[in-house]
């Protein structure tokens, strides 16, 4: 799933914080993208399926293009929920090609989630990623808040390492829903100064760079569609991105055995 999507999806009633188990569900996102010199898009698709009351799976793929680059992965993914913890894993891998000939893309991500108090959870993760020669790692860690007004806040504290450069960001997002709607936002500051996306599949799919974005939910019967409008500077103007998510349930949401751990 797209990091800013994952982002939206944060709130008191998605399925990584439900109690009870939640039906499996499909993920389709589209996206387009322009700026002064380069312009893309790209769609993707994810299936979540849950294993257990307290584990699930993810199966999808992608494929964008940005310029004279594009590229293709699929993915793998576990998550599972326990009293003390939350832990997940999502592998990615895919090639793709530049105006310099083929390429490989490989994406590895983990990250672990604790609750701290009702409603206060501890995030930490860390990622890896590798587009053609270019490797970066990616390590975060920050704090959740899920209110039970609907409130939802979230920052976090990055240390990316690519070749010999290391940087440092701090990403601060809120959101906001009530009934069936919600609103939400959320701005990365870098230490790095504004980069041009010469290799965007490993600026956009790591979540690390400068940018900022809003973006609304609406629940239509037991669908949910998302958008979020994205805004990356570059040393000449800015990269817009808009991406529309739909979530769609697949079956009744089963009950949850009383003795499941």
């Amino acid at each position: 799933m797209l990091p800013v999507l994952a982002l939206a999806l944060l709130s008191p009633g998605t399925t990584a914080f439900a109690q009870s188990r939640q039906p499996d569900a499909l993920y389709v996102t589209v996206e387009g993208a322009s700026g002064p010199s380069v312009s893309g898009g790209g769609g993707e698709a994810e299936w979540l399926h849950w294993v257990s009351p307290r584990t699930s799976m993810t199966v999808g793929g992608t494929s964008a293009s940005l310029g004279d680059l594009w590229w293709t992965y699929g993915t793998i993914g576990v998550f599972t929920r326990r009293d003390r913890v939350m832990l997940s894993g999502r592998v990615s891998l895919g090639s793709g090609r530049s105006g310099r000939g083929g390429l490989r893309y490989g994406r590895y991500m983990g990250s672990v989630t604790v609750p701290i108090a009702r409603g206060l959870y501890v995030e930490s993760e860390s990622q890896y990623v590798r587009v053609a020669e270019t490797a970066t790692t990616v390590f975060k860690i920050g704090g959740l808040y899920t209110g039970a007004r609907g409130v939802t806040l979230q920052t976090a504290y990055y240390v990316v390492q690519s070749g010999l450069i290391r940087g440092h960001s701090v990403l601060s997002r809120g959101g906001f829903s009530a009934g069936r709607f919600g609103v939400f936002g959320g701005v990365t500051h870098s230490t790095q100064a504004v980069q041009p996306t010469v290799v965007p599949a490993t600026v956009l799919s790591t979540s690390y760079s400068r940018q900022s974005f809003v973006g609304a939910s609406v629940i239509a019967g037991r669908s949910q569609v998302i958008g979020v409008v994205e805004v990356v500077p570059q040393p000449e103007g800015r990269l817009g991105r808009v991406l529309l998510t739909w979530r769609l349930p697949l079956g009744q949401t089963p009950a949850e055995p009383a003795a499941a751990k």
